[in-house]
C-alpha cells in the first residue's frame, strides 16, 4: 500500500496507508485500537483489496506514525475531526461509497463519527468496539478521573502487554518489538477516552447506519455484553451482531480470524 499524509485540523498531518484496486466497489477506512497502528491490519487490508475494495488505514493521534506527543490527546473530538478530514479527502479522490472498520478504540471513534456524520458513509463494521468501560475500570469513582485529569494530565501510565489480549503468541511477541506500538499513555488521554465512551452512550439513540458488530465471547478487555447492549439500544434498522466463543480481544489477530474476514466480505457484498 502507498504511504501518505493528509492534512487535518490545526495543521495535524494524518498518516495513512492506501490502496485502491482497479474496479473497486467501495472504500473501507481502517481505524486501529489503543496502542495499535495501521500496519497491524495488513491481513484485513490485503483481503479487502483482493476482493475489489479500496483501503485507507490511518494512524490516530498519539499513535504509530502520527506526529506530535505520543500517548496524549487534548480532546477526543480531534479523533472525530481527523476521521471527517480523511473521509472528505477520500470523497474528493474517489466517487465510491465509503464504509468504516474500527477496532476497540477505533470502533469507538468511528461510532462517534457515524452519529455525527451519517450522511458521509454507507455503513460501519466494528471489531470489539470500546463502547463501554473496559474490565475493572467501572469500580473507579468518576470524581477521581476528573481530579487526576486536572492535576496530573501529563502523567504517563505504562500499560502492561496483556496476554489476555490474544491467543496469538506470535502477535503478542511482536508487540514487544514493534516500534510503532504505543508504550504508554497519559492520564489526560484516558480521561478523554472515558469522556468519549460517555458521549457515545448518551447519544447512541441517534445512531442509524447499517452496522456489523463482531465481538469475542472470551474478550477480557472489553466485555462482549457491551456490544449486546449497544445493539439493543441503537435504532438502526440494519444491524447485525456476531459473537465468537473462544475469541479474545484482538479479533483480527486471533487464530481463525479468516472466518471473520469472510463475514466482513459477505456483509459488504450485500451493501456495496
Amino acid at each position: 500500500m502507498r504511504y501518505r499524509t493528509v492534512q487535518g485540523k490545526n495543521g495535524h498531518n494524518i498518516p495513512c496507508f492506501s490502496a485502491v484496486p482497479k474496479g473497486a466497489k467501495a472504500i473501507i477506512t481502517i481505524s486501529h485500537g489503543f496502542r495499535g497502528h495501521a500496519g497491524q491490519y495488513n491481513q484485513l487490508a490485503d483481503c479487502l483489496i483482493a476482493n475489489k475494495y479500496g483501503v485507507y488505514a490511518l494512524d490516530h493521534r498519539g499513535h504509530g506514525r502520527a506526529p506530535g506527543e505520543k500517548g496524549h490527546i487534548t480532546t477526543y473530538l480531534d479523533f472525530v475531526a481527523d476521521m471527517q478530514t480523511l473521509v472528505d479527502f477520500i470523497t474528493m479522490e474517489h466517487k465510491l461509497p465509503i464504509f468504516t472498520f474500527g477496532h476497540s478504540m477505533g470502533g469507538l471513534i468511528t461510532f462517534l463519527y457515524g452519529i455525527k456524520y451519517p450522511e458521509k458513509i454507507k455503513g460501519q463494521i466494528f471489531s470489539a468496539p470500546a463502547l463501554g468501560l473496559p474490565w475493572g475500570t467501572s469500580i473507579i469513582p468518576r470524581w477521581l478521573y476528573g481530579f487526576a485529569c486536572k492535576y496530573f494530565s501529563k502523567l504517563r501510565v505504562y500499560p502492561v502487554v496483556s496476554r489476555s489480549a490474544s491467543r496469538n503468541e506470535e502477535f503478542l511477541r511482536g508487540l514487544k518489538k514493534d516500534p510503532y506500538v504505543l508504550k504508554y499513555a497519559t492520564v489526560g488521554f484516558f480521561c478523554e477516552f472515558f469522556k468519549a465512551i460517555s458521549w457515545a452512550k448518551e447519544n447512541d439513540r441517534d445512531y442509524r447506519l447499517p452496522c456489523l458488530v463482531l465481538h469475542g465471547k472470551d474478550d477480557k478487555i472489553i466485555p462482549f455484553n457491551r456490544s449486546e447492549e449497544i445493539i439493543k439500544r441503537i435504532p438502526a434498522a440494519d444491524k447485525t451482531l456476531k459473537l465468537f466463543p473462544g475469541f479474545y480481544h484482538e479479533l483480527m489477530q486471533e487464530p481463525g480470524s479468516c472466518e471473520l474476514r469472510e463475514i466482513i466480505l459477505h456483509w459488504l457484498k450485500a451493501r456495496a
